[in-house]
């Protein structure tokens, strides 16, 4: 409203995702007013030393995890990006080679929302084909208010294995309550 006949505007993008960069260029040429542009996130093409595998989720896709029970991308940005959200009981598990490599390292993030007194979110991660597994980082109620809480671990069996396993899980029962599993690094 108010603008008149043959006035333009431009747009740009506050906010751009971690490791994207932002093309605003369609939209900073002066467009029409009631008209419509793109700006399209790009992901960087950043190396980053000693890294061996990266699952960040911000492409929408959970190729090469095993969900189990009511685990979803959640495409909405409901906690500012994309990860994986379980539901109470669900859980979403992936297989990662470092044949090869020693000094083995895992990061994961976790966050939460609306938990129980008892429920949880848990990342982990085994070196022994699930038999046993190391927690990288758990989130309970209290901390359930949608921040990413991060850990790093270094389990027995995770230098030169063929089948090192990760895991995000959901505890509890009933519901309401979401566990998001985000930002995975093994180095």
């Amino acid at each position: 409203e108010g603008f008149n006949i043959g006035a333009t505007c431009v747009a740009t993008e506050n906010s751009v995702p971690f490791e994207y960069t932002a093309d605003e260029s369609d939209c900073l040429n002066g467009d029409p007013v009631n008209s419509y542009c793109t700006i399209v996130n790009n992901k960087d093409p950043v190396a980053y030393p000693g890294e061996i595998i990266r699952f960040d989720f911000e492409d929408g896709n959970t190729n090469g995890w095993s969900l189990n029970g009511n685990v979803v991308i959640d495409g909405i940005l409901a906690i500012g990006q994309y990860s994986l959200r379980h539901a109470k009981g669900s859980e979403s598990e992936r297989s990662v080679s470092t044949v090869g490599y020693e000094n083995v390292s895992v990061t994961m993030q976790i966050a939460a929302t609306s938990l129980k007194k008892n429920d949880s979110c848990v990342a982990e991660v085994s070196g022994n084909n699930g038999n046993t597994w190391t927690p990288v980082v758990e989130v309970g109620s209290g901390n359930d208010n949608g921040t990413f809480f991060d850990g790093e671990a270094s389990p027995p069996g995770a230098d030169d294995n063929s089948g090192l396993r990760l895991r995000f899980r959901a505890t509890g029962r009933g519901k309401g309550g979401y566990c998001y599993g985000d930002e995975v690094i093994v180095s």
